[in-house]
């Protein structure tokens, strides 16, 4: 198994890190912390679940990008990944490494591939950087902008406090680690009495525990044009 630096990018007071306005579907400004902890958190669960060791490299009061690569190089971990959420008025998820070639780059492929299907997202590529954490760490690292905080369509920003957003990038992110590792995934426990069921013909065709897939589905049965049925 491997151990694993896990970063929430930023601190919740960091200058500038913030919808630019109140977001309206929560009638206030959503800084970038709100959804870089959760979701680092979520995936540091998904990763211990997989077996691996995690080192947690954030903290609240934002530690220095300094210390954040001191702790997981003094750990020798064997990957860093940096969660974050964009701005500059576009939409969809990026991710960033030092360098062409090794390990960084394939972890940052799967990645992004994982990261893109949580919501049908734009995919806007695999990118490099002279960020400090991925310039300053001793393995291979990678930073993840999963979605903007300015998207013009409204929509991105809404996602950043949405628990079930959240889970699933942090589970996109662990499937590529596994990936990574020749590893299989192993998906979190989910009580039957949670799932979305749909039936299509009287017959069950899935049961989904994020709604939104269970959505996904339906849109695509509606299209046939015959009955279907949601428990």
């Amino acid at each position: 198994m491997a151990k694993i630096a896990v970063d929430p990018g930023h601190g919740i007071n960091t200058p500038g890190k913030r919808t630019a306005k109140a977001v309206p579907k929560y009638g206030r400004v959503i800084k970038e912390y709100e959804f870089n902890k959760p979701t680092a958190l979520a995936l540091k669960t998904a990763l211990e679940r997989q077996g691996h060791t995690v080192v947690y490299t954030g903290g609240d009061h934002d530690p220095s990008l300094s210390a954040r690569c001191k702790k997981a190089n003094d750990a020798k971990a064997d990957y860093f990944i940096s969660i974050h959420y964009n701005a500059g008025g576009g939409h969809g998820v990026e991710t960033y490494m030092v360098g062409r070639g090794g390990q960084a780059e394939k972890l940052a492929k799967r990645i992004q591939k994982e990261v893109v299907k949580v919501r049908n997202q734009r995919n806007r590529g695999v990118k490099v950087a002279n960020f400090q954490v991925l310039q300053d760490t001793k393995m291979p690292a990678v930073l993840v902008e999963c979605g903007f905080m300015d998207d013009p369509r409204g929509m991105e920003q809404e996602w950043m406090l949405d628990k079930r957003f959240q889970r699933g990038v942090a589970e996109a992110i662990c499937k590529a680690v596994q990936s990574q590792l020749k590893q299989s995934y192993k998906a979190p426990e989910t009580a039957s009495s949670s799932l979305v069921r749909v039936h299509y013909k009287g017959k069950p065709v899935g049961a989904y525990a994020d709604p939104d897939n269970a959505l996904i589905k339906v849109k695509e049965l509606t299209k046939v044009g015959s009955t279907i049925e949601v428990k």
